[in-house]
């Protein structure tokens, strides 16, 4: 099945790796097991995205 959401931990090339898919009453997935970050990671991630910017 495809996927957009960056963050599941079964996310791979835009496909869900799972062979079956709870979808809830909302469209949303319920097998998504997201992917967290801590702040300092997210801050360091988002200078070095800004920085390539910076330099173009």
């Amino acid at each position: 099945m495809r996927c957009d959401y960056d963050f599941c931990i079964y996310f791979k090339n835009h496909e869900c790796i799972l062979n079956k898919i709870e979808i809830n009453n909302l469209g949303m997935c319920d097998s998504c097991i997201r992917v967290s970050f801590t702040e300092g990671e997210l801050q360091e991630k988002r200078n070095h995205i800004l920085e390539s910017y910076d330099n173009e």
